[in-house]
């Protein structure tokens, strides 16, 4: 009768030890399987990510050539009339702006000066026709995000306000400036390079900013 109790009692410990080691195995799949959701939700964000970065660096791309090529158009005018009538109406009309200018071409240096403050508005218009897909990613801290924004915006007034807001002269800055301001061509490049820089920087501010906003908001 012990013995057909001991027996019992042996074959309900397996039951239970069975039974307890099922629940475990059940509990790891399901956990298994939450993992590979919050995996797989994680990789498709971050591909969701890149796949809009992609989409707005193609997107800076295919309008910063058409809006740099009018340089040419200034320089072609310049070389076949050097004196050209349109050229001194706009070098006229923007008199009064603070200029980025070289004495030994005052005129194309000017009319292209002027050009390339509308960066400034492209890369507004551009910031507008994007807002959707300027996202950041959202693995930093609000601090930190807050702080790196901030500096941004200190290096962006360094580096432009003097191309923007100041009048300088290229004959007399530094050794490649210097070098550019010799030849209409070189001078052309640098007056391209000038807009190139205004309108991807001004585009990467309002990208920043916006970004910041969105995962700002999201953490409230």
């Amino acid at each position: 009768m012990i013995d057909l109790c001991m027996s019992l009692t042996t074959h309900q410990i397996l039951i239970d030890h069975k039974n307890a080691s099922r629940h475990n195995q059940y509990h790891c799949h399901l956990r298994s399987i939450a993992d590979q959701k919050i995996n797989m939700k994680e990789h498709m964000i971050k591909q969701s990510q890149s796949e809009k970065e992609d989409r707005l660096g193609k997107r800076m791309i295919l309008t910063l050539i058409p809006a740099i090529s009018p340089f040419i158009v200034i320089l072609l005018m310049y070389v076949e009339d050097p004196d050209s009538t349109l050229l001194r109406a706009v070098a006229t009309w923007g008199n009064e702006l603070p200029a980025v200018i070289s004495a030994k071409n005052p005129l194309m240096s000017k009319v292209m000066d002027i050009y390339t403050k509308t960066a400034v508005l492209v890369a507004i218009i551009f910031a507008l026709t994007s807002l959707k897909i300027m996202t950041i990613k959202k693995d930093h801290p609000n601090a930190k995000i807050i702080g790196a924004l901030f500096a941004y915006y200190l290096l962006y007034i360094c580096l432009f306000y003097p191309i923007l807001f100041c009048n300088q002269e290229l004959t007399t800055s530094g050794r490649h400036l210097r070098l550019m301001s010799e030849n209409d061509i070189l001078l052309t490049f640098c007056y391209s390079t000038f807009y190139a820089g205004v309108f991807v920087s001004t585009v990467m501010l309002f990208w920043f900013t916006i970004g910041v906003c969105k995962v700002l908001k999201e953490r409230r």
